[in-house]
């Protein structure tokens, strides 16, 4: 798990997350609105399935969820609220 902080101007911190899955299966700490890119691969983010260049919006009121498959996943969070 690679973490990246990068502070904005006004509004906050944005974080990027890179996940590189190797069959395991994690459950990342939840932060708000979370942005998902795969880049390689395939992965699971919950019940969703994702290839290569897929994405997926998960909204603040969703639970957590389970990363899985073989793939890399980026995640954005923006203003995290740290």
């Amino acid at each position: 798990l690679l973490v990246r902080v990068l502070d904005g101007p006004d509004e906050g911190p944005t974080v990027l997350s890179r996940f590189t899955l190797e069959g395991r299966t994690t459950q990342p700490a939840r932060a708000g609105v979370e942005i998902l890119v795969c880049t390689a691969g395939r992965v699971c983010v919950g019940s969703i399935e994702l290839d290569a260049g897929e994405s997926v919006l998960v909204p603040a009121s969703d639970g957590l969820y389970a990363l899985g498959g073989r793939g890399v996943v980026y995640r954005v969070i923006a203003n995290d609220g740290r």
